[in-house]
């Protein structure tokens, strides 16, 4: 039995044209969200990615990502998942395989140069040229996330600490920038201080940001002149 209905979708802002989508009475998996227990077994046994973690508990995200199949049922240590026969969209085994890929791109380093620590990296160098420079304190990447995504890609990274390298940045930071023609610098620091419920809370420029990464856009000539004035770096505040 195969029913048939009319949508519209919304890409980026725009709206495609009608697209008659095939549903189907067909096998797919159910997960009884007070069994679950939250251990996430089941979205890691499931290749297609159909399942995922929401607020804690399994969740069957897509039903044209669900083949059927049930790779995810063994995995279950507290016999939560289930087959039933309902109206489904049809396995769709081509936006799987985007999905896949998508992914892959997302989770892959984007790191562009070879060394990243400022008391390493060379004073000229070819990939200098027209980057968009990135000075980050060695521990935020550690403290986001989502540092790669979001600070790393497309730049070139400086990284640096203060407080354990005995070695003054400003003088090679300058030359650095004096040297070669970059386009854009972006500072990533870290500020901790004590909230009032005893635990770490990161703040910057009059506002909290709960991952504690700072994140400024400023020139080069201004970098430079805050380098020449405080000569005590500009990861650390």
């Amino acid at each position: 039995m195969h029913l048939c209905k009319i949508r519209y979708r919304e890409i980026s802002g725009m709206h495609t044209e009608n697209k008659e989508e095939s549903n189907m009475i067909r096998r797919v998996i159910q997960i009884e969200e007070d069994k679950c227990n939250g251990c996430g077994a089941c979205a890691k046994a499931c290749h297609e990615g159909a399942i995922g973690m929401v607020n804690g508990k399994a969740k069957l995200m897509r039903d044209d990502y669900c083949d059927g199949l049930g790779d995810c049922l063994p995995a279950c240590p507290m016999d939560a998942i289930h087959f039933i026969e309902r109206e489904a969209e049809a396995y769709d085994e081509a936006a799987v395989l985007k999905n896949k890929e998508e992914k892959a791109k997302a989770e892959r380093s984007r790191l562009r140069q070879w060394p990243v620590q400022i008391k390493l990296l060379p004073v000229h160098a070819p990939f200098y040229e027209g980057a968009n420079l990135l000075i980050a304190a060695d521990c935020t990447a550690y403290a986001y996330a989502k540092f790669h995504d979001e600070f790393l890609k497309d730049r070139v990274v400086l990284v640096g600490c203060p407080k354990l390298d005995s070695t003054d940045y400003a003088v090679k930071l300058a030359e650095i920038i004096r040297q070669n023609e970059v386009q854009s610098i972006t500072v990533v620091r870290m500020e901790v201080r004590s909230g009032s419920n005893g635990q770490n809370v990161f703040q910057a420029d009059g506002w909290e940001k709960p991952n504690g990464v700072i994140r400024e856009a400023i020139c080069a000539r201004d970098i430079v002149r805050r380098i020449k004035a405080e000569k005590s770096g500009i990861l650390m505040r």
